[in-house]
């Protein structure tokens, strides 16, 4: 895998600052995991540091399990939940410190995802939609990250 670039990134800036975030995987420097990081916007898209990365940031490891589920669920191969309120897909992660959660739900438009930790007393949580080829190419990269992951 070329060292050009190791991460893949959904932006979703907003004018009015509220709202916006960025979602990122990057490939673990053992190459034996993937990381998502998820900021929220603070700061005008004009600022040379419109996200977060600094106190907000939601960092989550993501283990070939992990991987498995969102490929199936961005490929279409995990069943849709008939439930209205209930996620498509629930990955729930608890460590010595707290917990953490991503949540993520088909929409009309891709995909809608929940991110959440509770972590030595502070919680944060923040959500990014996904769209349908933005789901795409996070799947391509998951793929790929699985294949160096296993050593293909």
């Amino acid at each position: 895998m070329s060292k050009s670039r190791d991460f893949v990134g959904i932006y979703k800036p907003r004018k009015a600052i509220t709202g916006g975030a960025v979602m990122q995987l990057k490939l673990g420097s053992k190459r034996d995991c993937m990381f998502l990081e998820v900021a929220p916007q603070i700061r005008d898209m004009d600022d040379p540091k419109p996200y977060d990365w600094e106190n907000q940031r939601l960092t989550i490891k993501l283990g070939p399990t992990d991987i498995g589920k969102l490929i199936s669920m961005f490929d279409g191969v995990a069943p849709v939940e008939q439930d209205a309120g209930k996620p498509d897909l629930e990955l729930f992660h608890k460590n010595d410190k707290g917990n953490k959660v991503i949540k993520a739900k088909r929409q009309d438009t891709g995909f809608y995802f929940k991110f959440s930790a509770k972590e030595d007393g502070k919680t944060v949580q923040l959500a990014i939609p996904v769209s349908w080829d933005e789901s795409v190419l996070l799947s391509i990269a998951l793929k790929r990250a699985y294949e160096v992951m296993l050593g293909w």
